[in-house]
């Protein structure tokens, strides 16, 4: 029968190169050995194969991470692998607690890069890289779904903060079904940011921040409020003006800002529409000429009567300015004909109506205009 020797080297290259791989992104144990026959003659040039076994408390103990590789020996016969780089056949190279009971390595040997292993023999790891003893040996010691905080240096245990993957609890390992964030104290409260005035308007807000003034000593929040900014409403004289599709007849209506805001919502009333497409445009100024500063496509309401309320949103809120004049165009595409309405008797004093370039002299047009206002407002 023949016999094989592996030889490996000493251990202060291996170590050497143990400390290279630790370094690199994945983890690994460099091996290198030169194989030789019974005769002690170098396998040179020559693939062959290894199986590597960790074991842990004994050379027949519990089996912690098992690999294949394949190799070929240089002109002196020597090949390097890399343990945990090979074909993983039990375990998991990175999950092994190198700080936990002793590692044996057991090595298997076919000079002819097959599957028939010859048993190299099991030795003890004296030591294994910083880096993978570090990575493992930590004491953990905590509770499940508690986010890990380091007590020491070197340990981690649990935190007061509690997270089963749909909220967030402090104090407490069962929020309450609709909480995001559960805060539950018998001992202590919640401390909101202080901020100045001038701190608080150098923040970029959101709806729903909250703060404690501590100038003015008062809670405060960011809120969004739509109120009603114009209202032009039916009147004694109504008109019935067309909107024809393709541009062929416009409608317009210019109106002075009561407050600065974002205009979220128009309201119109029609005749029938059978669900007509339409084009909303904003204007700079009062009249027909002005630039064009926002322009938003909305479906008219479908109805059969001559009282159709179509609420246009605005799919990107648009900024106005308070005491600016701006003007509102309607129009509808290819293929639609209806009637909007007017109120002849002039109701509206700062604004009037168009239809297409033409003035309607004393006439607006049925309509109401949402603003929303963004501000900080007193919480109490």
């Amino acid at each position: 029968m023949k016999k094989y020797i592996l030889h490996p080297f000493s251990f202060s290259i291996v170590f050497c190169l143990l400390l290279a791989v630790s370094n690199a992104q994945s983890q690994g144990l460099n091996y290198q050995a030169v194989a030789r026959n019974n005769a002690g003659t170098a396998l040179i040039n020559q693939a062959v194969s290894v199986r590597f076994t960790i074991h842990e408390g004994s050379p027949t103990g519990i089996i912690r991470y098992q690999e294949t590789g394949t190799t070929t020996t240089n002109a002196l016969g020597i090949f390097t692998v890399v343990i945990g780089g090979g074909s993983m056949v039990q375990g998991n190279f990175e999950e092994i607690n190198w700080g936990s009971g002793t590692k044996l390595l057991q090595v298997e040997f076919d000079p002819a890069g097959g599957t028939a292993y010859t048993d190299m023999g099991t030795s003890r790891m004296m030591s294994v890289p910083y880096a993978l003893s570090s990575a493992t040996t930590s004491s953990v010691i905590g509770d499940t779904n508690y986010v890990a905080k380091y007590i020491d240096k070197s340990h981690l245990g649990s935190s007061l903060i509690y997270d089963n993957g749909s909220a967030v609890a402090i104090g407490t390992a069962t929020p309450a079904p609709s909480a995001s964030l559960d805060i539950t104290s018998s001992t202590g409260a919640l401390l909101l940011p202080r901020l100045t005035t001038t701190e608080r308007n150098a923040l970029s807000p959101s709806e729903g921040m909250m703060i404690y003034n501590k100038q003015k000593h008062k809670f405060e929040g960011y809120t969004i409020s739509s109120d009603l900014d114009r209202e032009i409403d039916t009147g004694a004289t109504t008109i019935p003006r067309s909107i024809v599709g393709g541009g062929f007849w416009v409608m317009h209506q210019s109106f002075r800002a009561g407050t600065s805001g974002n205009i979220s919502r128009v309201v119109i009333i029609t005749d029938n529409t059978a669900s007509a497409t339409g084009t909303l445009d904003i204007l700079a100024g009062d009249g027909t000429a002005g630039a064009v500063l926002y322009s938003d496509n909305f479906n008219y309401t479908n109805c059969t009567n001559s009282n159709c309320e179509t609420v246009i949103t605005l799919s990107t809120p648009f900024p106005v300015v308070s005491n600016s004049f701006y003007t509102l165009r309607f129009s509808t595409g290819n293929g639609f004909s209806f009637s909007t309405y007017t109120n002849g008797s002039d109701p509206y004093s700062n604004g009037q109506a168009y239809q297409n370039s033409s003035l309607l002299t004393n006439e607006d047009m049925y309509l109401r205009i949402y603003i929303d206002k963004a501000g900080w407002v007193e919480l109490h």
